[in-house]
């Protein structure tokens, strides 16, 4: 599934953002908003979440665990 984020400077976590093409995997308990890696369907439902103003692409896969539904 493709989804979008927006980051500031660093991943949530304080992470760097890694360069374009690396996975990232999250190990572990998946909480949305809490635990876990962050993505939208849509560009416009990312938005609600956003702390900076980079919108990343994603590819996402594996388990995936919807946080609600989206804002549109």
């Amino acid at each position: 599934m493709i989804g979008y984020h927006f980051t500031g400077d660093t991943l949530r976590d304080g992470r760097p953002i890694p360069p374009i093409g690396e996975w990232l995997i999250h190990d572990g308990e998946i909480v949305p908003c809490k635990l876990g890696l962050h993505a939208s369907k849509h560009p416009f439902d990312a938005l609600q979440f956003a702390p900076g103003n980079i919108l990343h692409r994603v590819s996402l896969c594996g388990y995936l665990v919807p946080h609600g539904d989206p804002v549109r």
